[in-house]
């Protein structure tokens, strides 16, 4: 049995100190759940993985997740949407893969669907961490625009994660399918 959380706009960004486990639970809402500093053993849908600085993990509506184990100064960035934050139309989305086949967004291709094992990324190159912080800046000061600048960096958020998802599948020297849609696309 797990808590359910729910939120009360279509958008909220935080940066949470973790300092004991975090209880299993659900949302209504999208979550990348991005760690700053420390690390976590975390529970997604019944599997458990070590989390460091750097590492992040999507979590659809009504997904159990919990932080098991804390440690270090657990600090994590949480970016909660429902997809309607990016577009009105994108409402009946309940997960970052029909999200990513819409019409608006169109590159779930890329990553051929996300399953449950691709869901905990690392972020290398600091991209993430760099689009987070955007967000986190734009949502703190709401200056005039700011909820289309927020919409803008969901979407660049989102084709990050799936550029890893392209890049974690491709090897080198082989061929990829994806490479031949971006070209037939371009």
């Amino acid at each position: 049995m797990s808590d359910r959380i729910e939120m009360p706009s279509d958008f909220s960004i935080q940066i949470a100190a973790v300092e004991e486990p975090c209880p299993a639970h659900s949302h209504d809402f999208l979550e990348l759940a991005y760690i700053r500093r420390g690390w976590t053993q975390h529970s997604l849908e019944g599997q458990s993985r070590t989390l460091t600085e750097g590492d992040f993990i999507l979590v659809d509506f009504d997904e159990v997740h919990s932080y098991d184990v804390v440690g270090g100064g657990l600090e994590a960035v949480n970016c909660m949407f429902r997809p309607a934050a990016v577009d009105s139309a994108l409402g009946h989305c309940r997960s970052f893969s029909e999200l990513l086949d819409s019409c608006l967004i169109g590159v779930g291709y890329a990553c051929g669907g996300m399953a449950g094992r691709e869901k905990i990324f690392r972020d290398e190159t600091g991209r993430v961490r760099d689009i987070l912080e955007r967000l986190l800046e734009e949502s703190s000061r709401q200056e005039i625009g700011y909820y289309p600048v927020v919409r803008a960096l969901l979407v660049e958020l989102i084709i990050q994660t799936v550029r890893l998802v392209r890049d974690r599948r491709q090897s080198p020297g082989q061929l990829s399918i994806a490479w031949i849609l971006d070209e037939v696309s371009r």
